[in-house]
């Protein structure tokens, strides 16, 4: 097995990548897909959340208001470190799960992860991909995809590590800067590197 790191700031593409990547045969674990299983009704981050920030970031049908929080931590950054601090050791605890069942196949298993590098999980990965692009650009696709004021985007955003300390430690730079079909040809030739040297 080959494990891959696969991270970047929001709004880079990093789930679009993955997403050439699953296409190209990678298994891929989604530390965002592990959050929101940890944070369905009575799962146990779902659990730890409402011990910790009370049912008022609930709906009356019991699931979690993830905007609610979300402008919650993103005002507070002590309450940010509260969320994480509930949330992050579930999260890579259940990512390593995932990686130990792949542990004797001999395909590429990568992990999307916005956040690899902050909770430690660089650590345990052959090779660290960083996917890429300008503040503006990112930015501009999280507007549009979220529906939210530019100035909640870049508290966000400036939450996250910066992106130029992740690309300062990548083992590979992916840059989405143009055409969605630029990107997924980015991603084929990297696909193509780690297949001849699976065969070397």
């Amino acid at each position: 097995m080959k494990l891959i790191g696969l991270t970047g700031g929001m709004g880079c593409g990093l789930t679009t990548v993955a997403g050439f990547f699953k296409q190209l045969g990678a298994e891929v674990i989604s530390a965002d897909e592990v959050a929101r299983d940890l944070t369905k009704p009575d799962a146990e981050g779902w659990r730890l959340i409402r011990e910790v920030f009370g049912g008022g970031y609930f709906f009356p049908n019991q699931e979690l208001d993830r905007r609610k929080l979300g402008r919650l931590v993103f005002d507070q950054p002590a309450e940010l470190k509260k969320l994480n601090a509930c949330l992050h050791p579930l999260i890579v605890s259940e990512i390593k799960k995932r990686v130990a069942a792949w542990e004797t196949d001999s395909g590429v298993v990568i992990i999307e992860a916005p956040l690899l590098i902050e909770v430690g999980l660089d650590g345990i990965v052959d090779e660290l991909v960083v996917v890429g692009a300008p503040l503006a650009t990112r930015l501009e696709r999280l507007v549009k995809r979220d529906q939210v004021e530019r100035a909640e985007i870049k508290k966000r955003v400036d939450a996250q590590m910066p992106l130029t300390r992740k690309t300062a430690m990548a083992d590979t730079v992916i840059k989405n800067t143009k055409s969605i079909n630029i990107l997924k040809e980015e991603v084929e030739k990297k696909w193509q590197e780690w297949q001849e040297t699976e065969q070397q």
